[in-house]
């Protein structure tokens, strides 16, 4: 596992265990096309079952349940968003999991943030 990013109030490896291990952690699609107040997060890497390294993103809404997900689309905006506000010195905790249709039919997730 390698650690891309992570938000600032992960500080105990309990609360990494809990993002990126646990058996508790839902699907992000299960939650597409809502609002959630981010608590936690981290982006990540690891191998797949194939030996290729797969960013992940696991995150903790504030009401303490974890979600993760390996959606391309979903990672790369939540990672550009992040550096974004990172210019700033700033963070942001409220997301949409919207949802799109790709050119071929298929749906996908993106990661809006909301101001």
């Amino acid at each position: 596992m390698n650690i891309i990013a992570k938000s600032n109030n992960i500080a105990t490896s309990l609360d990494l265990y809990k993002l990126i291990q646990s058996p508790e952690r839902k699907k992000l699609t299960d939650i597409k096309g809502q609002n959630i107040t981010l608590d936690k997060w981290v982006l990540y890497s690891e191998p797949n079952k194939d030996g290729v390294e797969q960013k992940l993103l696991a995150l903790t809404t504030a009401d303490g349940v974890s979600y993760c997900t390996n959606s391309a689309t979903f990672c790369r905006s939540f990672e550009g968003a992040v550096a974004m506000f990172e210019q700033f010195g700033e963070q942001f905790h409220d997301i949409t999991v919207a949802v799109g249709t790709s050119k071929n039919g298929r749906e996908y997730i993106d990661c809006v943030v909301n101001g």
